[in-house]
């Protein structure tokens, strides 16, 4: 069985040290007469020393085991007046010090990644759980700390995301780490292979996997996947991915408590009597995780942090658990509303806010945007949306800090159900089109039949929204069509392509 280089040294020490007392006794038992000193005490004491040794053996044993699973530094601490509550974004590993309430899974996926044995460890693991259940806070607020605090001493990666190109995504994350082992790469949004990629990117994805996995015997990948993909990826055949996963479900009421509490104790905030039980009360089902963390942090804000008290006029005042993002929302949209605009018109705030939602088996979920592609209005208007911490800015990127704004505020929510058709087929039109560009752009990928009746059945100035060109341009001599135009509506079609009209 593999051993652990520590492990393995301490067992042929002792079983030396087991070798030559029982040569030593041996000699010393059998040799009759005169004897040296040393032996003749040997000889006397044979039976204790060899209890001894049995007891140093089981000891030192016990003594690996402790050295191995025992942290390698004290818990951090936090600093008073920092926020503890990262609102509708995940909780981080600096984050790890005021994240409670996952105990019991931080454990169970330190176990299946670092078990005693190491011949069992499972060298990919996935955490499946609904929306808003807190995967992705688990993962890097719980679980990284965790093996980073044990004594073989973890490497932890940034976390990924595969986007639009998987496979690139985890080669440029394993490079980036370069020689640092044992690694733990986590791989967050797993749903993004049937979101954003096409079947021959996941294909080349799951198949990178189990060559990184062959490859690097010290590597481990950590995944989080929603639940209602769990379905598609067995249909996508990806069952290798999600086999045996962790699932996270809803907090009890005692853990709840602790979400609520803990982390203002450690940040030098106290709540009004019985409000804490209160906010409990109130956190329902569906997104009350993502709601809970929201409130808190407005919470948080107003009561003036460190050394403050949070107070039931103050909770009241933000509206709870379900009214903090709302009303938020509500006060963004309405400073950005142009005043005396007609009702009936469409409402360009709700509008750029479509541009970061996609569909996937009728469920909307968020899609990041480059901020290049939003226009000077639509980039002062997400900018707003991201100082309220209703939206995410990284690397001139854009997203949805949370899922849960599109299904708790009333004109986002309802102008997804009534465009559910178009966020499809886009959807759609931007998968085909990462197919043809994965395919090198060939004239077999090039929309035929129904497909190609889609697209035409969009008007050319939408058309232009639907496909992203990032994923379908890469750099493009000068005078060449664009890609989504080449691609999809034809007017500069390489030779041959007419066939496929």
């Amino acid at each position: 069985m593999r051993r652990r280089p520590l492990a393995l040294v301490l067992d042929i020490l002792l079983m030396l040290v087991g070798a030559l007392l029982g040569i030593a006794t041996n000699y010393a038992t059998s040799v009759e007469g005169d004897v040296p000193l040393p032996l003749r005490l040997l000889r006397e004491w044979s039976i204790p020393l060899v209890g001894l040794a049995l007891i140093a053996l089981v000891g030192g044993q016990l003594w690996l085991r402790w050295l191995e699973r025992r942290p390698a530094a004290p818990a951090p601490v936090w600093t008073a007046g920092q926020p503890p509550y990262p609102g509708l974004e995940a909780f981080g590993e600096e984050d790890a010090a005021v994240f409670f309430g996952r105990e019991r899974e931080t454990a169970e996926l330190v176990a299946r990644l670092h078990p005693a044995l190491p011949d069992r460890a499972q060298r990919f693991v996935t955490v499946v759980g609904p929306s808003g259940s807190g995967k992705s806070s688990l993962v890097r607020a719980g679980v990284l700390p965790a093996l980073a605090g044990r004594r073989s001493r973890w490497n932890t990666g940034a976390a990924l995301t595969p986007g639009t190109d998987p496979v690139g995504t985890l080669r440029r994350a394993v490079a980036a780490a370069g020689d640092a082992r044992p690694l733990v790469l986590v791989v967050d949004q797993l749903e993004e292979l049937l979101t954003l990629s096409g079947p021959r990117e996941r294909t080349a994805f799951a198949e990178a996997v189990r060559e990184l996995l062959r490859a690097e015997p010290r590597l481990w990948l950590l995944a989080t996947l929603r639940s209602d993909f769990l379905t598609g990826f067995l249909e996508a055949d990806l069952a290798d991915l999600v086999r045996e996963p962790v699932v996270v479900g809803a907090l009890g009421r005692d853990a709840l408590h602790e979400v609520v509490a803990r982390p203002a104790a450690a940040a030098g905030v106290e709540f009004e009597a019985g409000l804490v039980s209160r906010i409990v009360e109130d956190c329902g089902g569906g997104d009350a995780l993502p709601l809970l963390a929201y409130t808190l942090q407005e919470l948080y804000r107003r009561a003036g942090g460190a050394g403050s008290t949070v107070t039931h006029a103050l909770y009241r005042e933000v509206g709870g658990v379900a009214g903090a993002l709302i009303g938020q929302a509500d006060r963004i949209h309405a400073a950005l509303s142009a005043p005396g605009a007609p009702l009936g018109g469409a409402d360009p705030v709700v509008a750029m806010l479509l541009r970061l939602v996609t569909v996937e088996r009728d469920e909307p979920t968020r899609r990041r945007v480059a901020r290049s592609e939003l226009s000077a209005a639509e980039g002062e208007m997400a900018d707003a949306f991201v100082a309220g911490r209703l939206l995410t800015s990284d690397a001139g990127m854009l997203d949805v800090a949370h899922e849960a704004l599109l299904r708790q505020w009333r004109p986002l929510r309802l102008a997804i159900a009534d465009r559910l058709e178009q966020l499809r087929r886009r959807a759609e039109l931007e998968r085909w089109a990462q197919e043809w560009e994965f395919a090198g752009r060939t004239g077999a990928y090039l929309l035929t039949g129904e497909r190609l009746r889609a697209v035409r059945s969009v008007d050319r100035r939408q058309l232009q929204l639907l496909i992203r060109d990032r994923s379908c341009a890469g750099p493009t001599p000068k005078k060449r069509p664009p890609a989504h135009a080449t691609w999809a509506t034809g007017p500069a079609r390489p030779p041959g392509a007419a066939a496929h009209r």
